[in-house]
């Protein structure tokens, strides 16, 4: 399956109640076949270890994820744990590759 039918079969499915936090760790998996290892395990740390985690608690889902929700995830990053800006624009990288992936044909 291509990523196109990926993205099809996920807008066609229960997009409703999937979890932003599971859906980032899918992401990782559509985009490993075409990132360079070293990329590839950029964006496992920033996901696994950072964004799922955090999103997970929250509970929210696509459908309910909201601007807001993005920001105050780059707030608590940078004031919680401290992270330098170029992280967090490293962050936003990977979330904004993933929706556009997921809302975009």
């Amino acid at each position: 399956m291509n990523i196109n039918e990926e993205k099809k079969e996920l807008k066609g499915s229960d997009v409703d109640q999937t979890l932003f936090a599971d859906y980032m760790l899918e992401w990782l998996e559509t985009v490993k076949p075409s990132t360079e290892l070293i990329t590839y395990i950029s964006y496992t740390n920033a996901v696994k270890k950072r964004i799922a985690p955090y999103f997970s608690e929250k509970g929210i889902t696509l459908q309910e994820l909201k601007p807001h929700h993005i920001q105050e995830f780059y707030n608590y990053a940078l004031n919680e744990w401290k992270v330098k800006a170029n992280t967090v624009i490293h962050y936003h990288a990977n979330i904004r590759s993933a929706l556009h992936q997921v809302y975009i044909t």
